[in-house]
C-alpha cells in the first residue's frame, strides 16, 4: 500500500517513482511505513462488520423467528 501511495503521489507531482531509489534514500524499512495504520483500519472495519452482522442477524431472528441461509446472506450483504 505504501508503494502504491508513493507511486500515485509521485505521478501526481510529475515525478517518477522507483522502489530502489526509495529504499536507497530511506532504507528498506520505509516499504513498511504505514503498515500499522492499515492493519488497524482493517481490524476496526472487520470487527465492526462482524458485530453488525451478529446484531442484525439476532434482530432478524427475533422478528421473523427462524432465519434461513438466504436471509443470513442478505444480512451479510447489507452489513
Amino acid at each position: 500500500n505504501t508503494i502504491a501511495v508513493r507511486s500515485n503521489l509521485a505521478s501526481a507531482s510529475g515525478q517518477t517513482f522507483s522502489l530502489s531509489q526509495m529504499a536507497a534514500n530511506q532504507g528498506w524499512m520505509s516499504v513498511y511505513d504505514g503498515l500499522s495504520a492499515g492493519v488497524m483500519r482493517q481490524v476496526f472495519y472487520a470487527t465492526a462488520r462482524f458485530g453488525l452482522f451478529e446484531t442484525f442477524r439476532d434482530w432478524l431472528h427475533e422478528y421473523r423467528g427462524k432465519t434461513d441461509f438466504a436471509s443470513r446472506v442478505a444480512v451479510g450483504a447489507v452489513t
